[in-house]
């Protein structure tokens, strides 16, 4: 079919039946680039949809309709972003009387305070702000915002994706950070805002934060609950009262149902475990972590067994400071004195 040469065929998100079959391409004529005009189209297009009756429409037509209304609405939300920076980087707010952009948002708009605030934290997260130099920045939330652009996803969705990124700690890489970006806004595409809420739960990842005075770092993170029921296996053989204590030279060491386990031995160590759960928990891990690292179960077998690697002086070890370096720059409180250099490996 030959098109006129004032129209154009719409060629993405074609209107779909419930079986997600598309509907034959319409018509329209081309759209001007004036922001104001199509404001002006759009409008009259809702005041129109507004008084068509639906009766006539069929069951199928009826599904499509409501779903390409919820996309035109979603596509609306990255437009309202866009509209929004324009007026926040300009300060437009002050000719309505607002001393701010929120504050246009609550009044001159009647959102009320806390539809304003969500405005604005979608906005933050989609928008395309101006940097210092003039130049256009990416959105904080790229893969979001196009989700968004896509008609996939509305401003709930990018509400609940801004939430969980805020409670990714600052260590964390940016790769990853970016990575946990993506994914939330590509389940996003099939999921409802509650259902992302608890995808983005499940985020995984740990992170340790920097060391304290006490050479101590805190470990802030999300486990799936793969990792969740290993962690509780490791803690119920490794972290049995008695097992693994290093404040007790008499303390068993490994899983607590290892065979040939001496358990007189055990209840005598029981007897002295002073270790609350929490602190018997890491114990657990460390040594979990010691068997493996010595164990050479680390790497793949065509390689060289990993191995704990730290450094230090003729001096620290003399004077038994406790302290030594490892190869990534971690300050490591050492066990090693110059009576244990035959059951260790120095190098």
């Amino acid at each position: 079919m030959s098109v006129a040469p004032d129209m154009i065929q719409v060629s993405d998100k074609q209107l779909l039946n419930s079986s997600n079959e598309v509907i034959p391409m319409k018509t329209v004529p081309h759209l001007p680039e004036s922001p104001m005009e199509l404001m002006a189209l759009m409008e009259t297009a809702a005041v129109k949809l507004a008084d068509v009756p639906f009766a006539c429409a069929t069951e199928d037509e009826l599904l499509s309709c409501a779903r390409t209304g919820e996309r035109i609405r979603r596509r609306l939300d990255g437009a309202d972003a866009a509209l929004l920076v324009e007026i926040s980087d300009r300060g437009a707010f002050w000719k309505a009387g607002c001393r701010s952009l929120q504050a246009f948002l609550a009044q001159d708009l009647r959102l009320g305070p806390r539809a304003a605030r969500a405005r604005k934290l979608a906005t933050a997260a989609i928008g395309r702000f101006t940097s210092m130099t003039g130049d256009p920045r990416d959105p904080m939330a790229p893969s979001t915002a196009e989700a968004v652009h896509d008609g996939a996803i509305g401003t709930n969705h990018v509400i609940v994706i801004d939430k969980v990124m805020t409670q990714i700690p600052n260590a964390v890489p940016t790769e990853v950070t970016e990575r946990a970006e993506a994914q939330l806004a590509d389940a996003a595409r099939s999921l409802t805002p509650e259902s992302l809420t608890i995808a983005g739960k499940r985020l995984r990842g740990l992170s340790p934060s920097p060391q304290d005075q006490q050479l101590m770092s805190k470990l802030r993170g999300e486990v799936t609950p793969e990792l969740r029921a290993m962690l509780e296996v490791v803690f119920t053989r490794f972290a049995a009262p008695g097992m693994n204590n290093p404040a007790d030279p008499d303390s068993p060491s490994g899983a607590v149902d290892q065979p040939g386990l001496d358990d007189d031995a055990l209840a005598a160590a029981t007897e002295r475990d002073l270790r609350t759960q929490s602190q018997r928990n890491h114990d657990a891990l460390l040594a979990m972590c010691e068997y493996l690292i010595a164990g050479g179960a680390v790497g793949k077998p065509d390689r060289i067994p990993a191995e704990l690697v730290i450094t230090v002086t003729d001096r620290e070890l003399a004077d038994r400071t406790g302290l030594a370096l490892t190869a990534t720059g971690l300050t490591y409180r050492s066990r090693i004195s110059s009576n244990s250099l035959p059951r260790q490996r120095l190098i």
